[in-house]
């Protein structure tokens, strides 16, 4: 099945009524994408979502409640629920990290991305790098995963995977995570990665990336705007609607990967679209 993903950035699950759901399945999509609902610092800036302080399910996205009533609105639609998951870091606030148990020893910086060392290693953007390695941490992850399945999601998209080291080279934790629950349809963020260590994570799971670079079309998850270019200024585009036919072209140029289509914020270009 070659997925369809609407990204719904932001946007409050108790906001993702029936009627957006029934008008995004009309649309073709076959699944939602929700920001992470990890517990954080309770401020309203959307990259807070991206810092948590625990695995704990509950933020301004959603309450446990919230999310459990929104993945029973998706299986009534038939339309699949993506939550965010962010595993590898915990927030600059250490004081209010509950994951504090859970750092890793190394305080330095990455400043050369191309350094693979530095990138599974070092804080990337300063954020504090979780232990990886530590299966304490694996088992409490996999619990998060187990309680969003509980909650109705079907499937993950996990942040910044490109900084977690794979089995081949010594890290178990995606074997012991992602490779636990095979029935999910599961994606790991991989950009700017050259073609070679993107295929070594294909061995592992679906990457999403900004340019399949000529691999496993299947195994990739596409798009012609992401969440990370239009909110840090570096998208192309001026007009929603070029976005639309953008991704539209994508589509047919790669018509065997997922596509995902980020909505703007306060924008309805989307319900424009037919698959």
């Amino acid at each position: 099945m070659v997925h369809r993903i609407l990204h719904l950035c932001d946007w409050k699950a108790t906001d993702i009524t029936y009627e957006v759901l029934f008008k995004a399945k009309d649309c073709g999509f076959t699944d939602i994408q929700i920001s992470p609902v990890q517990e954080d610092r309770g401020i309203t800036c959307g990259w807070d979502r991206y810092q948590p302080i625990s695995l704990d399910i509950g933020n301004i996205i959603a309450s446990k409640k919230d999310l459990e009533q929104l993945g029973s609105r998706c299986k009534t639609v038939e339309i699949g629920l993506i939550v965010d998951i962010v595993t590898h870091h915990t927030t600059t606030d250490l004081a209010k990290s509950k994951l504090f148990r859970f750092l890793y020893n190394e305080n330095q910086v990455v400043t050369n991305y191309f350094d693979r060392y530095q990138n599974t290693h070092f804080r990337v953007g300063g954020l504090p790098t979780l232990d990886m390695w530590n299966h304490t941490y694996q088992e409490r992850v996999r619990g998060l995963i187990k309680e969003l399945i509980e909650c109705g999601a079907t499937g993950l998209r996990w942040d910044a995977c490109k900084h977690i080291e794979l089995p081949n080279e010594g890290c178990d934790f995606f074997a012991n995570t992602l490779q636990a629950f095979p029935d999910l349809f599961q994606y790991g963020e991989v950009i700017f990665t050259e073609k070679s260590l993107l295929e070594e994570y294909q061995k592992v799971m679906i990457v999403g990336t900004e340019n399949s670079q000529g691999t496993d079309e299947s195994r990739c998850v596409l798009w012609a705007e992401s969440h990370d270019s239009f909110n840090e200024r570096w998208s192309v585009f001026n007009n929603p609607d070029d976005v639309i036919y953008k991704y539209m072209d994508l589509i047919r140029q790669h018509p065997n990967a997922n596509t995902l289509f980020y909505a703007r914020p306060y924008c309805d270009s989307w319900k424009k679209i037919k698959h």
